[in-house]
C-alpha cells in the first residue's frame, strides 16, 4: 500500500476488502464499527494493547493491506 498518513491506509484497507459491511465480516464487528473507525482515523486501542488482531485478520485477507501501516495510526494516537 506504501506510506500512508492518518485513516488513509485504513480506509484503504476498508475499500479494498469492499467496504464496511465486507471489512465487518472480516473482523467479527458490524459495519457500524467499521465506520466508526475510519471516522476516527484509527483501529480502536484493543489493537494496541493486543486484545483484538483486526489488522492481522484484514492483512490476512489481501497482500495490499499492511499490517504495520494499520497499527502505526494506532500507536500516534496511543503514545
Amino acid at each position: 500500500m506504501g506510506k500512508k498518513q492518518d485513516n488513509q491506509a485504513l480506509a484503504e484497507a476498508v475499500k479494498i476488502l469492499g467496504g464496511y459491511e465486507s471489512t465487518g465480516k472480516v473482523c467479527g464487528v458490524s459495519g457500524k464499527a467499521v465506520q466508526k473507525w475510519v471516522k476516527a482515523g484509527r483501529l480502536p486501542r484493543t489493537e494496541a494493547t493486543g486484545e483484538t488482531n483486526y489488522s492481522r485478520l484484514m492483512a490476512g485477507k489481501d497482500s495490499r493491506i499492511s499490517r504495520d501501516e494499520l497499527l502505526a495510526t494506532v500507536m500516534q494516537r496511543v503514545a
